[in-house]
């Protein structure tokens, strides 16, 4: 990541989380002074901006996270866009020592806690650990399950949509892990990507994260590993579906001159041609965004070179996408997110049973939906 970018991101983190300690509650506690909170605009404004700092906030400390992993040396300047899914990575080392064959990953979550046991048995101290929790094992595991997340096709068919994660398999799976956590043959690492500097380091013998550590791995890992399918339970009927894509996106605002849309229009075909997006698929690990720039890869033997850096694109298109499998619409969902992510590590804790904290997630969740289809009618 340039120092450029990592200033302008910085400075605005410094000034929005500025204005959330000092000025915002000067701010509140002014408006307090009207009275009739129920009728006073300039306290519900100031609820409103601290509400929005708060969004963005973590937002930025997302961003950072998300492109810390990057080499931006080994990709062309002018040239930006990325896409991600969820991929499993596995120290072959590690596996070798514990007597398990490298070149037979698991593909199950039956096989992933049988490996897990034999590494723990075998000496390994943290066996199995997962970025982007929330991401992974609610997101990505619903729709390699090929099951909703919430009504409404997962929030595309309308604002009204409702969260219904907390179905008994979404509860198996996360008692699974509860019980895994236990044993040892789970490690919480955190909320974003914490989990990869555990895999990278040689710590965690496998990894469940991003497509796009895998530039940060060929960088700094001192081992070899191999990039492989997300697990999934082998009595899901149909199991596995698809993948849904992650990452950044580009926004068009509306009212601006046709000549900046063209512009616009120039830039983003830019971005998208198939040239660009192969030297950063092959320079990062991100996916590229078209099957033009995927067949342009193929074609230039750099999947023969480095196997499984087309895990993900596989993954992403390993069966024609469902209503529950075609990616995710939800209103306020970094808020909702972090709500799952709170209940989660509830579990990890101990503090929870998965049902209680599943239960709690989609009530709390589905408030946060209802703000925002209130908010935008």
């Amino acid at each position: 990541m340039s120092t450029d970018v990592k200033q302008k991101l910085q400075n605005e983190l410094d000034a929005l989380e500025s204005e959330l300690r000092i000025h915002l509650p000067k701010e509140i506690k002014r408006a307090r002074e009207f009275g009739d909170l129920r009728e006073n605009s300039e306290y519900q404004t100031a609820l409103q901006r601290q509400t929005m700092v708060k969004a963005r906030i973590r937002e930025l400390r997302q961003r950072m996270s998300e492109v810390s992993s990057i080499d931006l040396s080994r990709v062309p300047r002018g040239k930006v866009g990325y896409g991600s899914t969820v991929v499993l990575y596995v120290n072959k080392d590690l596996f070798k020592k514990a007597g398990l064959n490298p070149d037979q990953p698991p593909k199950t979550w039956k096989e992933l806690n049988a490996a897990a046991l034999q590494l723990k048995v075998r000496g390994q101290d943290c066996v199995y650990t997962s970025g982007w929790p929330a991401w992974m094992h609610m997101e990505n595991f619903s729709a390699w399950h090929n099951v909703p997340m919430a009504t409404k096709e997962d929030g595309m068919g309308g604002l009204d949509t409702q969260f219904t994660f907390n179905s008994p398999l979404h509860v198996r799976h996360l008692t699974m892990l509860a019980e895994m956590s236990k044993k040892g043959l789970f490690t919480y690492a955190g909320r974003t990507n914490q989990a990869e500097a555990k895999f990278a380091s040689g710590e965690c013998a496998m990894l469940t994260s991003s497509t796009g550590a895998q530039a940060n791995f060929r960088q700094n890992a001192k081992f070899d590993w191999s990039v492989n399918f997300m697990p999934y339970h082998d009595d899901v009927k149909g199991a596995p579906q698809n993948s849904i894509i992650g990452g950044a996106s580009l926004w068009i605002m509306g009212g601006k001159k046709p000549i900046e849309y063209k512009g616009v229009a120039k830039f983003f075909a830019f971005l998208s041609s198939p040239e660009i997006q192969m030297e950063w698929h092959t320079g990062t690990g991100y996916v590229p965004i078209t099957m033009a720039a995927y067949e342009l890869t193929k074609k230039s033997g750099f999947y023969d070179k480095n196997p499984g850096a087309d895990v993900a694109i596989k993954e992403l298109t390993n069966k024609p996408p469902t209503a529950n499998s075609k990616g995710i619409r939800f209103g306020n969902y970094v808020q909702g997110r972090e709500v799952i992510e709170e209940e989660m590590e509830a579990v990890f804790a101990g503090k929870k049973d998965a049902k209680t904290a599943l239960d709690d997630a989609v009530k709390r969740g589905n408030d946060i939906l209802r703000k925002f289809q209130a908010a935008n009618k």
